[in-house]
């Protein structure tokens, strides 16, 4: 990763202060951090893009640290040792900063990083949307199952209410009341299991629109770059 692939990351200039670093590093930690993120994988990996970035840019403020003790820079003078207290920046090849080479460089930069997101969006999408198929079909299953069995219930009843009204004897009217009991739950069986039905179907299709809608964002913004 580069310095200014970690100024990206951490939304703080190249230029920035150790300082900076740690107030950026704190409020991306406490957005991103798995603790409050469970079972997010987009938060994990956007965790450890932060810490490289984090880590990158303290190398960098240390070898920039060290590089100015080692050429002796003194920053009483007002001006770089060897220049004679002149301003001669275009003939030792000095270059400001924001000239087009960073600007491109951050530019790339930041595309690598809009790809890196959206393809970590896309995948936890696209992986949420095939358990919910998984779960809409067996939701189904379940459905179709409590049905059948609420119907032969029902049947039964009827059967043993025939029987009943043609022996009304305590036996028979203990097996009616047992049989309606069961169909009763039966019932409620099957509204449950209508209810679970709905809400997996309702999942599925908002996950399919939610990954429809962000594939095709991400296309139109890759040809528009293209």
């Amino acid at each position: 990763m580069t310095i200014n692939e970690a100024a990206q990351i951490l939304g703080i200039p190249v230029n920035a202060t150790a300082a900076q670093l740690r107030t950026a590093f704190r409020k991306l930690a406490k957005k991103w951090h798995p603790d409050a993120n469970p079972n997010d994988k987009h938060a994990a990996e956007m965790m450890k893009k932060i810490n490289e970035a984090h880590a990158v840019f303290q190398d960098y403020l240390k070898n920039n640290n060290n590089q100015n003790n080692n050429t002796g820079t003194n920053n009483n003078t007002g001006h770089r040792p060897g220049n004679n207290g002149t301003n001669n920046s275009a003939n030792n090849g000095y270059r400001r900063p924001g000239n087009n080479a960073n600007s491109d460089n951050a530019h790339t930069s930041h595309q690598q990083y809009y790809d890196n997101v959206m393809q970590s969006v896309l995948r936890d999408l696209l992986n949420r949307y095939e358990k919910a198929k998984l779960e809409y079909e067996a939701a189904k299953l379940k459905l179709q199952k409590a049905y059948d069995t609420k119907v032969s219930l029902q049947q039964y009843v009827d059967r043993q209410k025939v029987i009943y009204d043609k022996s009304p004897t305590p036996e028979n009217y203990a097996k009616l009341v047992d049989v309606m009991v069961k169909a009763n739950k039966g019932e409620i069986d099957h509204r449950t299991a209508k209810y679970h039905f709905a809400m997996a179907k309702l999942l599925r299709d908002s996950l399919e629109k939610q990954y429809n809608i962000t594939i095709n964002d991400y296309r139109n913004h890759t040809n528009e770059r293209i």
